[in-house]
């Protein structure tokens, strides 16, 4: 009789340690969902700053989103495309005037310092005046980057910015903080 009681308590225990570690991970998820994001990169745009088949840990929190900064790597909405997710670098920000010249960046007239590029942009000159709410995104690969120079609707709407990537999670050689 009382090793059946016994039985009975580990079972008790076993089932409330189970239904703990349920609800735990349910939690969890909930906050991945809300909080997290976790993006790879499919194409080289962002080279050599992000690979392709890189994978990163972005946050979602509205706090960070809300503070976002010039030169700072975000995930956003395509402008052309809603249901097509980019990652890129914002270069202007709203107000901003953003002119390439002689294949150089400039915001509000200043040589836009860049160590991040591999290799010397070839653009044509233009003049772009950022709306309030946007940002003008250039891909790190210049040369090989779909983006503010060419869509249709050149702008990235604030609203449309949902993760920013804080750590390079794959591959593992080259696991770091992003962003900072």
């Amino acid at each position: 009789m009382e090793e059946q009681n016994i039985d009975n308590q580990d079972a008790k225990i076993w089932i409330r340690s189970l239904i703990a570690l349920l609800i735990f991970f349910v939690c969890f998820l909930i906050y991945m969902r809300t909080f997290l994001f976790v993006g790879d990169i499919p194409s080289s745009s962002m080279y050599p700053t992000m690979e392709i088949g890189d994978f990163y840990v972005a946050t979602c929190w509205s706090a960070c989103i809300d503070h976002v900064q010039r030169q700072e790597i975000i995930f956003f909405k395509h402008p052309d495309d809603p249901s097509m997710a980019l990652v890129k670098r914002i270069i202007g920000m709203p107000g901003d005037t953003v002119t390439i010249k002689n294949n150089q960046v400039y915001v509000n007239g200043e040589l836009l310092d860049e160590p991040y590029l591999d290799e010397p942009m070839v653009s044509p000159d233009a003049e772009y005046h950022v709306p309030e709410n946007c940002y003008f995104m250039l891909g790190d690969n210049r040369n090989n980057s779909f983006d503010s120079r060419f869509w249709k609707n050149t702008y990235a709407s604030k609203e449309d910015i949902f993760a920013i990537p804080m750590l390079r999670i794959y591959p593992l050689n080259r696991i770091a903080v992003v962003n900072n």
